[in-house]
C-alpha cells in the first residue's frame, strides 16, 4: 500500500507498505500495462515508456472521474 491507500503523506508511508506497493507495481501492474501496449516496460532496466495508446485511457479515466464526481454531487 502506498500513500493514497493509507491516506498518509508519501514520506510517512511505512517501509512495508512502500515495498508492497512497489512489488505489486513491478510484478503485476507494469507487465499487464505493457501487454496491452499502454506502456513499454523494460524489466531489466526498470524503465517505463508511455505509448500513444495511453491517451485513450487517460481520456477514459477523465470521463469516468467526471461521471462519478457528478453522481456523488447530485444525490
Amino acid at each position: 500500500m502506498g500513500s493514497i491507500e493509507t491516506q498518509t503523506p508519501p514520506r510517512s508511508v511505512a517501509t512495508e507498505h512502500y515495498e508492497s506497493a512497489y512489488n505489486s507495481l513491478i510484478q503485476t501492474h507494469l507487465p499487464k500495462l505493457d501487454k496491452q501496449d499502454i506502456i513499454e516496460y523494460d524489466d531489466r532496466a526498470k524503465v517505463v515508456t508511455v505509448t500513444p495508446e495511453i491517451k485513450k485511457y487517460a481520456a477514459l479515466i477523465a470521463i469516468t472521474r467526471y461521471v462519478l464526481h457528478s453522481k456523488n454531487h447530485h444525490v
